[in-house]
């Protein structure tokens, strides 16, 4: 078997003549950056999202959770809370603007940030949170808003695994102060290359971040610091293709995450999704104490799983000053030794599903 993780390239077969006139057209045009295509797919997305909306396209996620931060003025001083258990880019994020990570421990059935530890992890010096949408999962945004409620803090969600989950039929994106968006290759609305997106309903704070996205500039001056990170047209020409294929593909995420349950009940434990979650699926994620010898199983099949953040922020040597112990987040560190994930993508086949859990049960029963 060759059964992969993602698989860009079969999807690209069945867009390849819409990818190919949008790559036309924006070679064919005047300006390769900041240009009609961004601001077509800001719009695009924005509608997606739902009135009252904003969107600025940005280089990576990693620049949208920093130019949000930088643009609500967070800077040295400031505490962030979040979890270890995601990408190494929010707390990149976090420490490009020079606030202090903080890291909440985790649920240990959804893996994602545990409301109820919250107020302990809260500090004078709190500016923000920004709850990780893991797996495609949805963490329960409004909960942390009524937590955090009259401080001064900013929820920011990170969005990266997650585009196309809803809680409580609500995008996410939309439940907090502002939304960073990821559309790496890899990703459930990928792109080609880099690119992400910021997300808020705040006109000031859209504006704001346009500013910031191009040296804080304003006219011909720059009225604040800032960096350079746009979208790139090129990125941006085939994500509005693609956007055109995202409702379907979600629909097929969720179907095989189905046969998924259904076939692996008795076999391994899958991540749990809280009260009105409607998780979008960017990984089918598992438990098992036997993680490494079904993942090693798999790999002799030609099936690829993922270990993704087999160390968690706090326990990799460059984040070592920030003073988390072994042990420190309990629910974290145990996640971080069970967690695998199985293939799924939009075109990958119900066959592949059952042959991937025939894998598996052979693999956790031996």
């Amino acid at each position: 078997m060759d059964i992969r993780l993602s698989d860009h390239r079969t999807h690209y077969q069945g867009i390849q003549t819409e990818v190919l006139e949008a790559v036309h057209r924006v070679l064919d045009a005047h300006s390769l950056s900041s240009g009609d295509e961004g601001a077509a797919f800001e719009h695009a997305f924005a509608t997606l999202l739902g009135d009252g909306n904003v969107c600025v396209g940005t280089g990576s996620c990693t620049d949208a959770l920093s130019l949000i931060l930088h643009a609500v003025g967070i800077g040295l001083g400031d505490d962030v809370v979040t979890v270890a258990n995601a990408s190494l880019r929010v707390v990149s994020a976090i420490r490009s603007v020079g606030a202090r990570p903080v890291f909440c421990d985790v649920d240990p059935d959804t893996g994602l940030i545990d409301a109820d530890l919250l107020p302990s992890c809260l500090t004078q010096a709190t500016r923000a949170v920004i709850p990780v949408h893991l797996h495609g999962n949805a963490a329960d945004v409004p909960r942390i808003r009524q937590t955090v409620a009259g401080r001064g803090v900013t929820v920011v969600e990170d969005c990266g695994d997650a585009t196309g989950a809803e809680l409580h039929g609500a995008q996410v994106g939309t439940l907090g102060d502002a939304a960073a968006f990821s559309f790496a290759p890899d990703r459930i609305l990928g792109a080609y290359g880099a690119a992400g997106l910021c997300a808020t309903r705040d006109a000031k704070l859209a504006d704001a971040l346009r500013s910031v996205r191009c040296y804080g500039l304003e006219a011909d001056a720059a009225l604040r610091e800032g960096v350079y990170a746009p979208l790139d047209e090129l990125q941006a020409a085939i994500l509005s293709v693609k956007l055109g294929t995202l409702r379907q593909d979600l629909a097929r995420r969720r179907e095989l995450a189905g046969l998924y349950d259904a076939e692996l009940a008795e076999v391994v434990v899958p991540m749990q999704h809280g009260a009105g979650a409607t998780p979008a699926y960017q990984r089918y994620v598992v438990r098992s104490p036997k993680r490494d010898a079904i993942h090693d199983a798999l790999a002799g099949h030609g099936i690829a799983t993922g270990i993704h953040f087999r160390t968690p922020v706090h326990r990799m040597p460059g984040y070592a000053f920030l003073g988390y112990p072994v042990g420190s987040l309990p629910a974290t560190e145990r996640l971080a030794e069970e967690i695998l994930s199985l293939p799924i993508h939009a075109t990958l086949t119900p066959d592949d599903v059952l042959a991937i859990c025939s894998a598996v049960r052979a693999a956790a029963g031996s």
